[in-house]
């Protein structure tokens, strides 16, 4: 049966992991500074492969309907 969709914040996101955002918010800060202090193109692309994988990961986790 169809349902209506909840506003986010709502009890149904409630156990979802918040995890993911602040470890993608270390890894872009981590990411910036890099560049900016030691200029290591290296560790900037591993940064960013790591935010790639694990857009990907949450991104095939999420429920969706079809």
């Amino acid at each position: 049966m169809w349902q209506p969709r909840k506003p986010p914040g709502s009890a149904r996101d409630a156990g979802k992991p918040t995890g993911w955002k602040k470890a993608r918010t270390a890894l872009f800060v981590l990411q910036a500074v890099v560049a900016a202090l030691k200029g290591d193109e290296a560790l900037a692309l591993v940064t960013r492969a790591l935010i790639w994988v694990g857009d990907l990961i949450v991104e095939a986790g999420k429920h969706t309907r079809s």
